[in-house]
């Protein structure tokens, strides 16, 4: 039962592959067709990549897109605890991979939204400020967690002696 089960994910992983390739390739097609080629400044390319980790922790971690996971996974609750297992196959199982996955999201959502910022980036731009704004101040945030959980194990250390 694995091997088909195994079969039936490789050919959904496959499906996508073939998705994902065709969506980049229609996207070069559209920037082929541009007047002017595109061109990131380094601003720019900081920019995007802060706002494309930030959409990409946004989608995979945070709770208040867990919604959005649960349509592709089986969700049940036991003890008021909920339970989410991936599907075994199918399109739904591949999907609930790419959102659970933060290397493959960020190439879906990532190819997405910069082909977006090129397009239309005058739109784009104030979501890709909210964005790298959002990362930076999650990244601070994280350091300040970091480092006030190694203060309180120095704290619990020095106790010790």
């Amino acid at each position: 039962m694995e091997i088909k089960n195994q079969h039936q994910r490789n050919i959904a992983n496959l499906a996508f592959s073939l998705l994902f390739a065709g969506l980049v390739g229609a996207q070069l097609v559209t920037l082929w067709q541009l007047p002017t080629p595109p061109s990131l400044e380094l601003t720019e390319f900081v920019l995007l990549s802060l706002a494309v980790f930030r959409l990409t922790r946004l989608f995979v971690y945070d709770g208040v897109t867990s919604w959005l996971r649960d349509l592709f996974i089986d969700v049940s609750e036991k003890r008021g605890t909920l339970i989410r297992v991936k599907k075994q196959t199918g399109l739904q199982r591949t999907v609930s991979d790419i959102f659970s996955c933060p290397w493959c999201f960020s190439m879906w959502g990532g190819s997405v939204f910069i082909w977006a910022y090129i397009m239309f980036p005058s739109v784009m731009l104030y979501a890709a400020l909210v964005l790298a704004i959002s990362a930076v101040a999650t990244m601070l945030q994280l350091s300040a967690n970091l480092l006030g959980w190694k203060a309180e194990y120095q704290k619990k250390m020095t106790e010790k002696l």
